[in-house]
């Protein structure tokens, strides 16, 4: 079907919410609005669903929210494991509480028992509610850190990780037969309640939650000594502002304070280009008040709580961590307090992405312990966090570079509310020893070496940015470069093909199959390219080591200066 006859379908259903209709009714004049609306159907991919929020088969809206979750019934319903249920969480963004509350009718038409959270709620809490509750599944609506104008489907597994590619084709295939409305199953909430499937959760889940992420502290009597430790925080008008500042009460932690300005769910996110706490912007009203507060520490939380950024002080002004500095700082922490206190398990786990930073792979080593590389992507950290659990060797630490983080077994996804309560705990353990975190920094700087990373994010909009993207990942394969920055390339690895090539001998990768070349630099400095799974854009990666500071920071900059010799754009 071509764009202009999925239009015409969509606004004959007579099941099409109204709403949708009248914005489909407005453009019926506009051929190019028309295209880019209906262009293809939108994919459920490892992610789930992702878009603009908006009337067409490619944008984000109930059509689509049932489609899913019909296709979701009915794989659940294919493997018998619909009696478990499903329990489904959404964040503060536009339309979220309403798209949440139309998949949980559809799981509900089909016989599915529902736990929908009634507040808005963080991802590591929807993860921690699938296996606390025994559900088959879970949903949580949420664009993560993306503009305003998004918003997105995400599913989970059983074990609580994001459902795997096998079971996303599945759902894919399902949503793909679905010609109208009229194939989905829909309840009203009246009946849902009256019959038992749909049950509203929340306080007790959290209280659970709570209880589990407390035994994970390792030093209770520095947070004592400490509990007047200043830390300032900012939810980004996102779902993490009461779940942080309860658990850090809880902890013992009394002086929080948080930015008014953003303490209050708004999916317009107002003063920000985008609620990510990647970019500096995020971080700008929370350093300002933690000047005003002198905090030990600033803490930025994304809109669903799954990413945390930090901002330490360092002479007068404060310095905003880079997710892999955060993540090295939270495991030399919990590694070297795990051996003082003779807790450190012989064959942990410790997980990160294979464009995380190495310098996690050495203090690992300082302690006895491996690190085990994973594609990008929390999913395949989740995997490996169960497959292990299964054979008994329990979680250490996990990470992305994306500021994602896991200390505990207590989500299957990246966890910012727990991460902010073991940094505090790890600011009051070292303020005990009279060091500041960016003392620390240092300290492991000095006996790791130093590695610097930056991702670079190039963007492809519009119906041909894809294919641009595939352009440039044909050309890195085919055009390989001697060096990088006046590093000698040692060996590339394809993820697509499998395959790492070096001195003109090939061999096998054992990671599934992904759309990333990664280049090794001698001295072991690197540069990896990446398609987002996510969005229209190329990810450029790069790491750089260095006997000091200024020198891994200048041939950071060199290697990204350097792409237009190894990408085209």
């Amino acid at each position: 079907m071509n764009y202009m006859g999925r239009y015409y379908a969509w606004l004959h259903d007579p099941l099409l919410d109204e709403d949708l209709r009248r914005e489909l009714l407005a453009i019926r004049q506009d051929d190019q609005e028309i295209k880019n609306r209906f262009y293809d159907d939108i994919d459920f991919g490892t992610a789930g669903l992702r878009g603009e929020i908006g009337a067409g088969s490619m944008l984000m809206n109930t059509y689509n929210i049932k489609l899913a979750s019909e296709a979701l019934s009915r794989v659940l319903l294919e493997n018998r494991q619909a009696v478990q249920g499903v329990v489904i969480a959404c964040d503060s963004r536009h339309r979220s509480q309403d798209f949440a509350r139309e998949a949980a009718l559809v799981f509900c038409g089909n016989g599915i028992p529902v736990y929908l959270f009634s507040e808005i709620t963080p991802v590591p809490i929807l993860s921690y509610a699938i296996r606390h509750l025994n559900c088959a599944a879970g949903i949580t609506v949420t664009a993560s850190h993306n503009p305003p104008q998004y918003n997105g489907y995400k599913a989970y597994a059983a074990y609580g990780g994001q459902l795997p590619p096998a079971d996303c084709a599945a759902v894919l295939s399902y949503m793909r037969r679905l010609s109208s409305l009229a194939d989905v199953a829909y309840m009203t909430e009246e009946a849902a309640l009256r019959t038992g499937r749909l049950h509203y959760v929340g306080k007790d889940i959290l209280a659970s939650y709570y209880k589990e992420a407390l035994q994970g502290i390792l030093s209770p009597e520095a947070i004592q000594q400490n509990a007047d430790l200043p830390i300032a925080y900012t939810p980004l008008f996102g779902a993490g502002n009461h779940p942080v500042r309860e658990l850090l009460k809880q902890a013992g932690f009394h002086n929080v304070k948080v930015v008014k300005e953003q303490e209050r769910p708004n999916g317009d996110f107002p003063g920000l280009k985008a609620p990510n706490p990647e970019e500096d912007d995020a971080l700008r009203l929370v350093i300002r008040d933690a000047k005003k507060q002198g905090a030990a520490l600033a803490l930025a939380t994304d809109p669903d709580s799954d990413r945390l950024a930090i901002a330490i002080p360092q002479n007068g002004e404060y310095h905003k961590l880079t997710g892999n500095q955060a993540a090295c700082l939270l495991l030399y922490y919990r590694l070297s307090r795990m051996k003082e206190l003779g807790l450190l398990p012989k064959n942990g786990l410790i997980l990160r992405s294979i464009v995380s930073t190495s310098l996690a792979d050495r203090i690992a080593a300082g302690f006895g312990l491996a690190v085990t590389e994973v594609l990008t992507g929390f999913r395949y950290v989740s995997q490996q966090i169960d497959l292990h659990a299964e054979k008994g060797i329990p979680l250490v630490f996990a990470f992305e570079e994306s500021y994602g983080y896991l200390c505990v077994d207590l989500s299957r996804d990246k966890d910012a509310v727990s991460s902010a309560l073991y940094l505090c705990e790890a600011a009051c353990y070292y303020r005990s020893q009279g060091k500041s975190l960016m003392d620390v920094m240092t300290e492991i700087y000095e006996t790791y070496g130093y590695q610097e990373e930056r991702a670079d994010t190039l963007p492809f909009p519009g119906p041909d940015g894809l294919h641009e993207m595939a352009a440039i990942m044909a050309q890195a394969r085919e055009e390989l470069p001697e060096a990088i920055a006046g590093k000698r390339v040692l060996a590339v690895r394809d993820y697509q093909a499998s395959v790492r090539a070096t001195g003109g001998v090939q061999e096998p990768l054992a990671y599934p199959k992904s759309n990333v070349v990664f280049y090794e630099l001698e001295g072991g400095s690197w540069a990896c390219l990446r398609p987002s799974g996510t969005e229209p854009k190329l990810k450029v990666y790069a790491s750089a080591a260095g006997a000091t500071q200024e020198e891994a920071h200048a041939l950071l900059d060199a290697i990204l200066l350097d792409r237009k010799d190894w990408i085209s754009k």
